[in-house]
Formats: structure tokens, sequence, C-alpha cells
């Protein structure tokens, strides 16, 4: 009888599956964006509104008479964007600009466009 029994157990144990292991699977890694390439052009002649729908709320708003300006600051550079009443539209609208870069960027004057874009994109979507 005993050998009975060592041979049940030898059956029971033989019947199940071995233990499937699994190795983890790194999570994949974040793609970084590129901001798009922005003409400066687009700029020109714009209203206030226009421009904060584009580029958000500007970092600092000064007169310089007849025009009043305003400045965005991004990582590696800034833009000054020179605003004129336009009497036919009885509004001010954007005529020029001057962009700054730190010392040492190769950005490009469309690359700081497209970044202060980008990132007046992103905050306008967390608001």
């Amino acid at each position: 009888m005993f050998l009975i029994l060592a041979g049940c157990s030898q059956i029971e144990t033989a019947a199940r599956p071995p233990p499937e292991y699994s190795i983890p699977q790194e999570p994949p890694k974040p793609t970084k964006k590129t901001p798009a390439i922005v003409s400066p052009k687009t700029l020109v002649g714009k209203s206030e509104q226009q421009l904060v729908a584009f580029l958000g709320q500007p970092s600092s708003v000064r007169e310089e008479p007849p025009a009043m300006v305003w400045q965005y600051v991004g990582r590696a550079c800034k833009v000054d964007i020179f605003f004129y009443f336009d009497i036919k539209s009885q509004d001010f609208r954007s005529l020029a600009y001057k962009f700054y870069k730190d010392s040492g960027s190769t950005q490009k004057d469309a690359e700081c466009l497209g970044r202060l874009q980008a990132n007046a994109a992103s905050t306008q979507k967390k608001n």
C-alpha cells in the first residue's frame, strides 16, 4: 500500500506544468519632439490678439514711441516684436521684429520662433 501512495504523489507533481517566468521588458523611451521651424515673417501684420494666440503673453512690454515693443524670452534666444498703430484698422499691428541670441548659440531665428511657439502651445494646453 505504501507503494501506491508514493506513486500517486509522483503523478500529481508530474501533472503540474512548470512555472513560467517572463523577462520584464524595458518601458519605451520617450521621444523628444523637435519644435517646428516657423518663419519669422509670420510675425508681421498680426494684431495683439493674434500674437497672443500665436505666442502667448509676452515676457515684457515696453514703450519706444511711436512703437510698442513686446519681448518673448526663450532658453537660448529672445525676440522683440514692434507694434505700430495702423490708421486703417485703428489697431496696433506688428510691423518689425528683432532676434537676440545667447552667446555661443547656433540657433536660427526660425528655430527660436518655433520653440517659443511650441512653449506657448504647451502652456495653453495646461490652462
